[in-house]
Order: structure tokens, then sequence, then C-alpha cells
């Protein structure tokens, strides 16, 4: 196994990784549609990209920056949850909505892990969602 390799699926809590779902990430996070312009985006060549889906690792610096995306976006949704249970708290007196009390409850307490086990819960959340679909 490549040195490289044997890094990415080291970190991330050993979970084993999705390439393509990676590099769709990658794609989101840049605001491109294809390998061609991820590529552009990135200042490498598009079959660097595909070397990554055929190698099935992606170079640990662009996992970084999933990750930090991630982390952002969970970070983001709690504060939204939070002003918009704010907001609830203020429309209906001391009462809550019971929707908006129980996502900022799971907010709260997502919010005081660790990035690690964010991510481990956001994976965990992710294959729960996919079974359900099958």
């Amino acid at each position: 196994m490549k040195k490289n390799t044997y890094i990415i699926k080291r970190v991330h809590l050993g979970l084993k990784r999705d390439i393509k779902s990676d590099i769709t990430m990658l794609k989101r996070i840049y605001g491109v549609f294809n390998y061609k312009e991820l590529a552009l985006k990135l200042d490498i060549s598009e079959s660097a990209v595909k070397g990554w889906i055929k190698r099935k690792s992606i170079p640990t610096k662009y996992l970084n920056i999933i990750e930090n995306n991630r982390t952002n976006a969970i970070n983001t949704f709690y504060n939204e949850i939070s002003k918009e249970n704010q907001k609830a708290t203020m429309v209906n007196g001391s009462e809550k909505i019971n929707i908006n009390n129980t996502i900022y409850e799971i907010c709260i307490e997502l919010n005081k892990l660790s990035d690690k086990q964010k991510e481990y819960f956001y994976y965990l959340i992710k294959a729960e969602a996919l079974k359900e679909s099958l």
C-alpha cells in the first residue's frame, strides 16, 4: 500500500472514504460541475483528479478542505438553529416549538464534540439515511 493511501485511510477515524462523494464535495465547495473545471480551480490536471478515483485516494490537503467545510457547515447549521430557536421562543413566550427545541438540543450536543467525533456522527447519519433509502 502506498504511503499516501495509508495516511489517508488512517486519518478521519479510520472510516473508509467514498472517493466519488469526496470529489463531489470538492466540486460543490468550488462551485464547479465536472472534473475539468475542478482541476482548473485546484490548478492541477484533469488526469490528476481521475487518478484519485483510480487510486481511491485524495491528497490530504484536499481532504482537509472537505473536512473543514463539513465542520463549518455543522457550525453554521448550529448557529442558524440557535437563531431560529431564539425567534421561536420570542414568538411563543416561554414555550419553544418542539422541533426547534429538539434540533437545538442536538446541535448543542454536537457542538461539544471534537471535529473527529462530529465527522464520525456525520458518516453515521449519512449511512442511516442511505440504509433507509434502500
